[in-house]
């Protein structure tokens, strides 16, 4: 009887991993060793790693045999010749163990109100816990262990066949005007139950300030509704910020003396144009009226001057 073992995995660690053996004659008082198996009433337990084998030699003729390997929950198992009867021509059981494989998901989502974002690719850093794999699963290509992946907002990459049983991390590169916002399934182990991990990373924001003031000798100036128009670079816009509505990005609003109005949530790196409608008037004094939207809040001041012979 010849028991032989070959194990398949991308895991180097399972080609030295024992797994262990039983075989069970059907006459119970075989006792010692014939080759390279010892039996103790009829029973003989030993181990084998890939690509070993265990030999009896002498065992009577008529003899049946049974042959179990222990299970191994990471392992599927598939065999021949398990059972059999000793005779002149010797009994072969083949076993073959083949590691359980799963796959992992990494998905981006993008929150952005502007359009070329659309285009941002993100980078993310997939790491394994065994450095040996060199191996593309997938839309995954790892080489000692570790893969590096480029997303659009919106768009998933997935490895498929990974071993399970190791361990993964993800990490992300910081992008330029972005934040991540939340991140799930970074870490985890890879199982039979695909793994699934999701970034999630917003365009940084903004606020514009429009400041009106009147210079005028006339009291009724100081009630008149000057008329504003915010154009922005990016015309795909059509969304309210705080009240101000933007349509293929742009807004038109109304200022008296001393109002201002302020619209907040506008997307970073954008430019925005303030212009303003006035008859009879002239701007005097501005600032930041052609500027682009960063992160801190900026302000666009107009100063409305009547003709001079009306100042006083």
């Amino acid at each position: 009887l010849i028991v032989s073992k070959s194990v398949e995995s991308d895991i180097a660690a399972d080609k030295a991993k024992d797994f262990s053996f039983t075989v069970t004659l059907s006459d119970e008082t075989v006792n010692g060793t014939y080759g390279g198996m010892t039996f103790e009433n009829g029973v003989a337990k030993f181990t084998l790693k890939d690509g070993e084998i265990k030999e009896t030699l002498g065992l009577a003729k008529g003899i049946e045999y049974t042959v179990e390997e222990k299970s191994e929950s990471d392992f599927a198992t598939t065999y021949t010749g398990k059972t059999g009867t000793i005779t002149d021509k010797a009994g072969a059981a083949e076993f073959k163990n083949t590691r359980k494989t799963g796959d992992l998901t990494l998905s981006k989502k993008l929150i952005s109100d502007a359009a070329a974002d659309a285009d941002q690719e993100f980078e993310f850093t997939v790491e394994l816990s065994d450095k040996a794999i060199n191996k593309t699963y997938g839309e995954m290509s790892f080489e000692n262990g570790v893969a590096t992946v480029k997303l659009k907002g919106g768009k998933s990459a997935k490895a498929t066949g990974l071993p399970i049983g190791i361990t993964f991390k993800i990490t992300e590169a910081e992008a330029e005007g972005f934040e991540q916002t939340a991140k799930t399934g970074d870490e985890g182990t890879i199982s039979t139950t695909e793994s699934k991990a999701e970034f999630t990373n917003a365009r940084k924001t903004g606020d514009l300030d429009v400041k009106k003031s009147v210079v005028s000798s006339t009291a009724s100036d100081k009630e008149k509704n000057f008329t504003f128009t915010v154009t922005l670079s990016d015309t795909t816009i059509n969304k309210t910020f705080n009240g101000v509505e933007f349509k293929n990005g742009v807004a038109e609003f109304t200022l008296k003396d001393g109002q201002t109005k302020s619209i907040i949530g506008l997307p970073t790196g954008i430019t925005y144009t303030v212009e303003e409608t006035a008859e009879s008037f002239h701007i005097g004094n501005y600032d930041y009226v052609i500027d682009a939207i960063d992160s801190l809040k900026d302000k666009a001041l107009l100063i409305l001057m009547a003709t001079a012979a009306d100042v006083k």
